[in-house]
């Protein structure tokens, strides 16, 4: 898995690529996305329209990056997810917990949104 990111305001954009499978990638972003980021950064845009197959480890990734987020009082969504992984969601009930857009537009109007509604 390889991931690039973008920061604007108070918003974390990740684009993920590659197979969500493996402790050390998933490791190494949350290290960065738990010492790095400013604390004004209270929203994440996580694309993973590159991603083909995820596993458990995969899904614990996205768990704890929502779970970062929302304990700021922020918020995480996912967007772009392959069938494969739609699937994954919906199977282990992640569809109820994660906000998921099929185009960023969508969820960065939602994220703006909500950023309007905290101030």
């Amino acid at each position: 898995m390889t991931f690039t990111h973008q920061l604007t305001a108070d918003t974390l954009h990740l684009s993920l690529a590659g197979d969500l499978l493996g402790l050390a990638d998933e490791q190494r972003l949350l290290q960065w996305a738990t010492s790095e980021l400013d604390d004004a950064i209270l929203f994440c845009l996580v694309d993973i329209s590159q991603v083909a197959y995820m596993n458990s480890t995969g899904l614990t990734l996205l768990i704890r990056l929502l779970t970062h987020f929302r304990t700021r009082n922020g918020e995480m969504v996912v967007v772009g997810p392959s069938a494969a992984v739609q699937k994954l969601l919906v199977i282990t009930k992640l569809s109820a917990i994660f906000q998921v857009f099929d185009h960023p537009n969508q969820a960065r109007q939602y994220l703006q949104g909500l950023a309007v509604s905290a101030k």
